[in-house]
């Protein structure tokens, strides 16, 4: 038997095939979820969290009226379909429509090609009834994002003040509660300043 390198070469050049090994490369992507733990990160799931939290049941009723349309446009789309191949959109179904009506609703797009005046109604209906419907749950989740940046910038404001004014008695800063007892009362001051206004 030969060694080394020499001896390396002559079984690589033999035609012999060493096993090949899985590539796992692609676990290195679950080192993302260390990011989840850092303190900004949290903080501002806890922001998301406590805004769909507190929108929950306008978002649900929004979400169920949106899928209620999307059903209805589909299936009159379905029964007001321009002729055969007249458009180059598939009107064979109801589920077939959806995709359509989706993109209808959401003012991404329409039929294509020669539409019948019916149909061409339907379009202009729903281009002018859809964006109050889409729109109403982004306002809603904006209105949210508010309400907690007000929260977050008046509760900054009160801790500044506090500071300030032991600093003025000469007392030194203290440290804040524990983080559970915190998160309780950040839920309830933010359902203070949302139903409560100044």
């Amino acid at each position: 038997l030969e060694r080394g390198a020499a001896g390396l070469l002559r079984i690589c050049g033999s035609g012999y095939r060493l096993p090949r090994l899985p590539n796992l490369s692609m676990l290195r992507v679950l080192r993302l979820f260390r990011l989840l733990k850092a303190a900004p990160v949290v903080g501002a799931f806890d922001v998301v969290a406590r805004v769909l939290y507190y929108n929950a049941e306008i978002l649900c009723v929004s979400v169920l009226i949106c899928g209620v349309l999307v059903l209805m446009l589909s299936t009159v789309l379905f029964y007001l379909r321009p002729n055969e191949g007249e458009t180059e959109d598939d009107f064979s179904s109801i589920p077939a429509t959806m995709y359509l009506s989706v993109m209808m609703l959401t003012g991404q797009g329409q039929p294509s090609g020669k539409l019948p005046w019916y149909t061409k109604l339907i379009v202009v209906l729903t281009a002018i009834s859809a964006v109050a419907q889409f729109a109403i749950p982004s306002s809603m989740l904006t209105w949210g994002f508010e309400a907690e940046a007000a929260r977050r910038m008046k509760k900054q404001f009160q801790r500044r003040q506090r500071l300030a004014e032991r600093m003025e008695r000469g007392e030194a800063a203290q440290a804040s509660s524990s983080s559970s007892e915190g998160t309780t009362t950040e839920w309830e001051e933010y359902e203070r300043i949302i139903v409560e206004p100044d």
